[in-house]
């Protein structure tokens, strides 16, 4: 028994060096997935790269291996992540003397710290053991009820939740360098009812009065209608008179060129000039008396026109200008 017992130990402790080196060769080697993850990233591959290095750096947390994720990460635009990481390569670099690389460390730490979202949120009344949690991470208030966290772009959820009572939920997005501040409500007991508020009165639209219309009173003296229509008919009384006299001075010319030159054929050449005369007087007699006319019409229309907004029944009058050779004038008809 003792000897089968001996082989069977020996057996068992040649075994399980063998069972460790096939889970060491299974394991993924933290220098290979680092060395994958770099070039990745310079190929520009930072969806693929970023996990590849994250890998690599739970297996070993080297400060080259977490340097690089940092900036696959602000590859990104995940500044906060970005930030955490520069910031912790920074403090590891300073304690182990290597300042080139602290600095560097903290200067991209700064640039990323910059371009992330800054959220403050205030807790009011914190309910008893109260949990305030942003995607799901747990944040700690300090004293005064305050929590200041970085935050990438982007859509995030802030979650308040305490025992017994109601959960508190907002959802809200965030640009890059934003900054936010968000005040959390005290939370509803559980088995509080539920508060309605009272719906608003109906709107009624109350209706405008009707504008009373506004009546100029009559002006009893001479509007300015009137005087325009005096002046006119004035100046169509002279120009109509002295297209009058040029037509007339005109045919009696016309009727002496007449009897001295039977059948209009004059020998004598020094009626030229008075027949030339007689019709420069026709047309300009012709163009007055036209003239004249017209505002004899429009002047006798101002005059007749009802005046102060009020109208005046039966009252119609047209006009019309008379012209003819030897005579000239202006009718009038209608109701007065």
């Amino acid at each position: 028994m003792n000897r089968k017992h001996s082989a069977a130990a020996m057996a068992l402790a040649l075994l399980v060096p063998l069972a460790r080196t096939a889970a060491a060769q299974e394991e993924p080697d933290a220098e290979a997935l680092f060395q994958e993850g770099r070039r990745l990233l310079k190929e520009g591959q930072y969806e693929a790269a970023c996990p590849i290095l994250q890998q690599s750096f739970d297996l070993h947390e080297g400060v080259a291996t977490e340097f690089n994720l940092a900036e696959c990460e602000e590859k990104l635009q995940h500044f906060s992540s970005a930030y955490r990481h520069y910031d912790h390569v920074r403090v590891v670099s300073a304690t182990k003397n290597d300042a080139a690389r602290a600095e560097v460390a903290g200067t991209r730490a700064e640039i990323a710290k910059a371009r992330a979202a800054s959220v403050t949120v205030t807790v009011r009344q914190p309910a008893p053991n109260e949990e305030l949690r942003v995607d799901g991470e747990l944040i700690v208030v300090n004293g005064q009820g305050k929590a200041s966290v970085l935050l990438d772009p982007g859509p995030h959820d802030l979650e308040a939740r305490a025992d017994k009572y109601l959960q508190f939920i907002q959802k809200f997005s965030l640009t890059s360098g934003a900054k936010v501040a968000i005040d959390v409500p005290p939370l509803r007991p559980a088995g509080a009812p539920t508060t309605t508020l009272p719906k608003p009165p109906p709107v009624v639209s109350t209706p405008k009065r009707p504008q009373s219309a506004v009546v100029s009173p009559t002006n009893s003296g001479t509007s300015g209608s009137q005087v325009a229509g005096y002046v006119l008919l004035g100046t169509g009384t002279v120009m109509a008179g002295g297209g009058a006299y040029l037509l007339l001075d005109a045919s009696a010319t016309k009727r002496e060129l007449d009897k001295q030159c039977p059948n209009r054929v004059c020998t004598d050449t020094s009626l030229r000039p008075k027949y030339d005369t007689a019709k420069t007087e026709t047309t300009a007699g012709a163009v007055l008396a036209i003239a004249g006319g017209v505002f004899l019409v429009t002047g006798l229309g101002l005059l007749a026109a009802p005046t102060g907004g009020t109208t005046t029944s039966g009252r119609r009058v047209q006009f019309a200008p008379i012209l003819g050779a030897g005579t000239g004038g202006i009718s009038a008809s209608g109701a007065f």
